[in-house]
């Protein structure tokens, strides 16, 4: 028999699609068999060490899959606090305590990953864990063996337990949108991870030792907890970053101290219908794939304004996915295009969320952590939407920034003619560098020493024109863009800060 389970799991493993978790059961459990089946003894701690090392032998690079490290992370630390659960003699008990060591085990892991945290899941796998592996898994098994014998009651007996399996994934989907199911905390910089490790370790020592020590790591560990909860808070640091979402824009900007967090602009996609079948399963989305996780990994919890420049799918078309999964506290427009945005789903759903909407014009202004914004453009309503972008001037880190949406050169003489002494150190080129932006005279006026372009890679719009990317060059100016140079990061500390790049 032992012999015949060798043999069949390495088949198991190829066909279940090796993932490291399963290949990580696998050789654990092949080992198992093969120290009975030669009569020898080996320690789970050895067992999982070998496995380890095996695994890291053949493939060196999976040790940077997030399976393998929860997988081994898990395992681990039940390995090694199997003496703490066994102290409780009641299973419910015992589970309890299982589910919070591997928790714990997995947090640093999924902080790093994921940057959040759902301390609502030790209480769900009390309750599915043995759901699934008690009554669902066995009944799965004999529904399969009574459907080979007697087709029409096997059918029966899998479409109940299919409509189960469907409820019981409703009921966890929505467990993950009550309130602080999951809590952002940041990507944590590697002293903090080190010392959550430590503290981990830590806990896990002396949880059956010593309860004073225990409770002593427990307070560490939820102190470091709280800090890495309100880093931002603390960070004396801001930061503009023109985001890599493909053809579109967004900017995301960060005060020092947590004073302000604004996004300009969502990005998103403009759509073609295609063939059915070449319809993705799970459809790509600036707000869902880049922005949210880019906010978390910040430790942002909510951002104060939304600033929409215009109504154009590139740069608001993930509009509703973000206020859909992220607290907004604000979302701005800009004035003469509320009839454009009013059918929009965002709208309705901003309203059902009794979100504040403001409108901004020219004149508009606020200060928020000693930075002042001012608002450039609208002034009146416009043909040419791009020109009705909301244009905005402000100082950050000890340079002026003109941030101008979609605006083409119409828009640029009128605010030339209207702001004769206008200048700006960075400028954010409009309309994603087409021919129709940034124009000689414009540049000239403005005499920024550094050009942002958010652009997609080959994109159908043969943005950015060479004759921009030729004014800039003339004109001495640094050009950065989103194509080339993936996302584009200005921090900065007081009045002084450093630009970087990051790969596309």
């Amino acid at each position: 028999m032992m012999v015949a389970i060798l043999i069949f799991l390495p088949v198991y493993m190829l066909l279940s699609g090796a993932s490291p978790s399963v290949v990580r059961s696998c050789l654990m459990a092949m080992l198992f068999f093969l120290i009975l089946l030669f009569k020898k003894r080996i320690s789970a701690g050895a067992a999982i060490g070998s496995t380890y090392m095996a695994l890291l032998f053949l493939r060196p690079n999976m040790i940077y899959d997030i399976g393998f490290q929860l997988s081994f992370a898990v395992t681990f630390s039940i390995i090694m606090s199997s003496s703490i659960f066994l102290q409780y003699p009641k299973k419910t008990a015992q589970l309890f305590i299982i589910s919070s060591i591997c928790q714990l085990a997995a947090l640093p892991i999924l902080l790093f990953h994921f940057f959040e945290v759902s301390f609502l899941g030790v209480f769900l796998n009390v309750l599915y864990v043995p759901l699934y592996s008690i009554i669902l898994l066995p009944l799965s098994l004999i529904s399969l063996l009574i459907h080979l014998l007697l087709p029409p009651l096997g059918q029966l007996l899998i479409s109940l337990l299919n409509f189960t399996f469907v409820l019981c994934n409703k009921a966890a989907d929505a467990a993950s949108d009550l309130p602080l199911a999951s809590i952002p905390f940041g990507k944590p910089p590697f002293i903090m991870m080190a010392l959550l490790v430590i503290s981990l370790l830590g806990l896990y020592l002396t949880w059956d030792v010593s309860f004073e020590k225990s409770k002593t790591w427990c307070g560490i560990m939820i102190v470091l907890l709280l800090l890495q909860y309100n880093l931002q808070r603390f960070s004396p640091f801001g930061e503009v970053q023109i985001l890599d979402v493909g053809q579109g824009d967004s900017i995301l900007i960060i005060l020092p101290f947590n004073r302000g967090n604004y996004l300009i602009d969502t990005g998103g996609q403009i759509t073609f219908p295609i063939d059915t079948w070449a319809k993705k399963r799970k459809k790509f989305n600036t707000a869902d794939d880049i922005i949210i996780p880019l906010l978390k990994s910040k430790g942002i919890h909510q951002l104060d304004k939304l600033i929409l420049t215009h109504p154009d799918a590139d740069h608001m078309g993930s509009a509703k996915e973000l206020i859909g999964n992220f607290k907004v506290g604000e979302i701005i427009i800009g004035g003469w295009s509320e009839e454009q945005y009013r059918e929009m789903d965002f709208v309705s759903m901003a309203r059902d969320k009794k979100m504040k909407m403001t409108v901004l014009r020219r004149g508009d202004h606020w200060v928020a952590g000693g930075a002042p914004f001012a608002v450039l453009s609208p002034y009146e309503k416009k043909e040419n939407k791009n020109d009705a972008s909301i244009v905005l001037f402000t100082e950050l880190g000890g340079l002026s920034w003109l941030l101008t949406g979609d605006m083409g050169e119409e828009g640029e003489k009128e605010l030339l003619s209207t702001f004769p002494q206008l200048h700006a150190d960075i400028l954010k080129v409009g309309h994603h560098g087409s021919k129709t932006s940034s124009s000689a005279a414009f540049l000239e006026q403005i005499q920024p020493k550094a050009a942002l372009i958010s652009v997609g890679k080959d994109n159908r719009y043969g943005h950015p024109h060479g004759d921009v990317i030729g004014n800039l060059e003339k004109n001495g100016i640094k050009v950065f863009r989103t194509d080339e140079d993936g996302s584009i990061i200005y921090k900065y500390y007081k009045s002084s800060g450093t630009f970087r790049k990051t790969l596309p």
